[in-house]
C-alpha cells in the first residue's frame, strides 16, 4: 500500500489523515481527534444528521458530524464508510482511503466498503488498483451491482478481455435493469468476444 498511497498523494491536495488505534485527526480544521465523550444515542443521532447533510450535498458538514459521532462511538463501519464517501466527494483521496481501511478493519464483510475503495481508485485514475477492490467486493457478493459496474468500467479502460470478465458481463446482463448500463455491458461483451475470437484465430494459425 505504500506504493499506491504515494500515487494517491500526487493527486490529493489534502495532507494524509492520521487514523491510528486511539485518535483520528483531520487534514482540515473542522475535524479534530476522536475521544469526545457522549452517549451511544447521541452518536447515532449525529450519524443520522451527517447522513442527511451528505444527501443534501453538504459534504463539509457531513464530515464534521461523522467525526463527532465517531468520537463518541468509534466502531461504526457504516459511518466510516459514509465519511469516506464524503471525503471522496471533496476530492480528498488519501483521507478517504485511510477511512475506508479503518472501516474494513472493523468489518471486512461489507461489500460496499470494498466497492467504494474501488470507486476511489478508479476516480483517482488507477483502474488496475480499482479492480483489486472491486474483486474484493464481488468475492463477498457476486451480485453487487456497484462493484460489477465499477469493474466493467475499469476493465474497459484497461482493454481487458478474458473469460472471467466475459462471464461477469453475461451475469451483468441478467442482473442489470438500467438501460444505459445494459447497453454498456452489451457493448463490452461484444468487444471481449471479438478480442477472444481474434486471439484464438492467431493461436490456431501459429500452431
Amino acid at each position: 500500500m505504500k506504493r499506491t498511497t504515494t500515487r494517491l498523494a500526487l493527486l490529493a491536495l489534502a495532507a494524509p489523515l492520521v487514523l491510528g488505534s486511539t485518535a483520528c485527526g483531520s487534514s482540515g480544521g473542522s475535524g479534530g481527534k476522536i475521544g469526545v465523550d457522549g452517549t451511544v444515542a447521541e452518536a447515532r443521532e449525529l450519524t443520522l444528521d451527517a447522513d442527511n447533510a451528505f444527501r443534501d450535498g453538504d459534504y463539509a458538514t457531513a464530515e464534521v458530524l461523522y467525526r463527532k459521532s465517531l468520537g463518541i462511538l468509534r466502531e461504526q463501519p457504516g459511518a466510516l464508510n459514509n465519511l469516506g464517501n464524503a471525503l471522496v466527494a471533496m476530492g480528498r483521496y488519501i483521507d478517504a482511503e485511510e477511512t475506508y481501511k479503518l472501516a474494513v478493519e472493523y468489518d471486512p464483510s461489507r461489500p460496499e466498503v470494498h466497492g467504494n475503495r474501488g470507486r476511489l481508485w478508479l476516480e483517482a485514475g488507477y483502474p488496475r488498483d480499482a479492480i483489486t477492490h472491486f474483486d474484493e467486493a464481488l468475492d463477498l457478493d457476486p451480485r453487487w451491482m456497484p462493484a460489477i459496474r465499477g469493474k466493467a468500467k475499469a476493465s474497459h479502460l484497461l482493454s481487458i478481455a478474458d473469460e472471467r470478465y466475459l462471464g461477469m458481463l453475461r451475469q451483468a446482463m441478467i442482473l442489470e435493469s438500467n438501460a444505459s448500463w445494459r447497453a454498456f455491458f452489451d457493448s463490452e461483451r461484444a468487444r471481449v468476444q471479438d478480442a477472444l475470437q481474434a486471439e484464438s484465430e492467431i493461436s490456431d494459425s501459429a500452431s
